[in-house]
């Protein structure tokens, strides 16, 4: 017999999170984007391009496409009440296989491994600042595994007390860009700027085909920093006290859609929807004022010649030495930031999966649900640390982080022409061309890592990160039928 049981102690009152408003809802999507893709995607870009103007349309390109993502999900949001993101969504509105394949590409695409990339800049930036020649691997990994170790200890505590954290974090880089900002704008409108142009040996003329396949490929790097846009429909279930289905029995497609009974709260839906809309609009912003200083602020050449640095060089030549070390504290303050608000995030993963697949019965206390679904992605991104390279992260998180959100909001369409959702959900023509523009913004990103030899390995570990969840999924209800 299917039994009803109310959300989790984390999703009800007593846990804080019916202090979230929308300012810290904003400051929690914002937390989530801006860390380590900002800083290490202009100089990729630039070196393909060879062309400031092209990065800057590339990045404005991929903020309109995160922000048609933003209002698709917002969407979504003001008709889904509860919290698991794209796993809840497919799971309910598409089928459970799906669903579980999301949840799976979230705990480990989605957190853990973006986690451990912010963390592992984090730890970067701080120790160079105490070393001339830069630190040792080791070094850099064991510091990385302590704050994301931290991060978690944290929010063991309320969620009230983080997110006042949060927000006053939050504030602090907001002045940090801002002066970062205006020191770059002083040091390129006086005449000490650079036009933007890579004039290195190897840059000969592109023609029109070459520059567009360049362009089209420097999405993988600028998707990265956009991702993130939708942390708070994570918590889209966090301030009801609706029933959801729970059942012993293996979660059918039937269950899942047609027995679930939920009532929205129309008000915390609505302030999800337009935190993820105005964290976006916000970034895409700060995005382009910081690459526009990164690129017109030093010579190209010096630029893409500085690596992952290049932020420090610019920072350097703007302001000086001094300016320098206060960008790398600005630096590990965002990556920082980053760590926090996934790592408070995440675990609302990791539960609504055990919600639906029977686990979280077996612990009593809902508290220890949480701090346990905290733990295991703290062991998750530890070991993600130690074992992988930074900039193959990287390059891995943007297809797939991409592709997982576009398959979630094309679930959108799949519930409308459901018998029990077509008359429910009545989604707007504005709606159905935003969803429309980032799940084409999708494929075109997997066509592309499939047809160039240079992406194709990102293209076969993104797949292969579906497989492996559609595999855990068949022996998962092959041990249950059991």
């Amino acid at each position: 017999m299917n039994q009803k049981s109310q959300l989790p102690a984390v999703d009800q009152p007593h846990s804080g999170n019916t202090s979230l408003g929308l300012v810290s809802l904003v400051c929690l999507v914002i937390g989530n984007m801006i860390g380590v893709g900002v800083y290490v995607s202009a100089g990729y870009a630039l070196s393909d391009l060879r062309d400031a103007r092209y990065v800057l349309i590339v990045w404005a390109i991929a903020g309109v496409h995160a922000m048609c993502g933003a209002v698709a999900y917002a969407a979504v949001a003001k008709r889904f009440s509860v919290s698991g993101g794209e796993y809840a969504i497919l799971s309910r509105w598409a089928h459970p296989s799906l669903g579980f394949v999301a949840g799976w590409v979230s705990i480990f695409a989605g957190f853990a491994a973006p986690i451990a990339a912010a963390a592992i800049v984090f730890a970067d930036y701080a120790l160079k600042l105490n070393t001339a020649d830069g630190s040792q691997s080791s070094s850099v990994q064991w510091l990385a595994i302590t704050v994301v170790v931290v991060a978690a200890l944290s929010h063991w505590i309320e969620i009230k007390w983080n997110a006042w954290v949060n927000n006053l974090i939050i504030a602090l880089k907001f002045v940090g860009i801002a002066v970062f900002i205006g020191f770059g704008l002083r040091w390129i409108l006086s005449g000490n700027g650079s036009d933007g142009i890579l004039k290195s040996p190897d840059a000969s003329i592109l023609s029109n085909q070459d520059l567009i396949w360049l362009a089209l490929g420097s999405f993988f790097y600028t998707t990265l920093a956009y991702t993130g846009f939708n942390a708070s429909i994570y918590l889209a279930g966090a301030n009801t006290n609706d029933l959801i289905t729970s059942t012993n029995q293996p979660i059918s497609h039937k269950e899942t859609n047609a027995e679930e009974h939920v009532t929205p709260n129309l008000e915390w839906n609505r302030l999800i929807a337009k935190s993820m809309i105005l964290a976006c609009g916000i970034v895409t912003v700060i995005y382009l004022a910081l690459n526009a200083i990164f690129m017109y602020s030093i010579p190209a050449d010096k630029l893409t010649g500085a690596g992952d640095r290049f932020v420090g060089e610019v920072a350097i030549a703007i302001g000086g030495n001094w300016f320098g070390q206060l960008t790398s504290w600005l630096i590990i303050l965002s990556t920082g930031t980053s760590v926090l608000a996934m790592m408070m995030t995440g675990p609302h993963v990791y539960l609504q999966l055990a919600r639906d697949l029977g686990w979280a019965s077996k612990l009593s206390s809902e508290r220890t649900k949480t701090r346990l679904a905290i733990t295991i992605q703290t062991i998750i991104a530890c070991v993600i640390i130690m074992f992988s390279n930074l900039s193959d992260t990287i390059s891995y998180l943007g297809l797939t982080l991409t592709a997982c959100g576009g398959l979630a909001i094309a679930s959108m369409w799949i519930a409308q022409f459901k018998g029990e959702f077509r008359e429910k959900l009545h989604i707007q023509w504005w709606e159905h061309l935003c969803a429309a523009i980032y799940v084409l913004g999708a494929l075109t990103l997997l066509v592309i890592a499939f047809m160039r030899p240079e992406q194709h390995m990102k293209f076969v570990w993104s797949m292969m990160t579906f497989l492996a969840g559609l595999v855990v999924y068949g022996i998962f209800r092959s041990l249950r039928h059991k």
